[in-house]
């Protein structure tokens, strides 16, 4: 009888290990599970992260190749804008100097001490 209650003690036993170790591959298994699940969402969130950078970098790069298309834009329109400023001002000094030109020959065909009005005397040589 003593031997039954041992057989039967190791049979309880026995079957509160099987218990245990059926537990554990369960909880193991619900484990990798979770693990899995885990690194799945965490690879969803880092692809989201990273296509998020890339938009951003290449918003940053347009936005970049934009300034610096105004930025040339800008600089032609002044190199433009300053080569016809000289231009004027050469035609201007070109203008002096032949309005000069034409007032010292009228004054030496007048001669010393006689009064002319040199807008009638030029007005036949250029327009005013």
């Amino acid at each position: 009888s003593s031997g039954i209650n041992a057989e039967y003690g190791n049979q309880e036993e026995m079957q509160k290990l099987t218990k245990e170790i059926r537990d554990m591959k369960k909880t193991r298994v619900d484990l990798l599970k979770d693990m899995r699940a885990q690194n799945k969402k965490f690879a969803a969130f880092k692809s989201a992260k990273n296509k998020e950078v890339n938009q951003l970098k290449r918003f940053e790069e347009r936005k970049r190749a934009d300034l610096h298309k105004q930025a040339a834009a800008q600089q032609r329109t002044a190199n433009v804008m300053k080569k016809r400023y000289e231009e004027v001002q050469l035609i201007n000094k070109r203008l002096k100097d032949t309005i000069d030109k034409q007032q010292k020959s009228l004054a030496k065909r007048v001669g010393p001490g006689k009064s002319m009005d040199v807008k009638s005397l030029l007005k036949g040589h250029i327009e005013v």
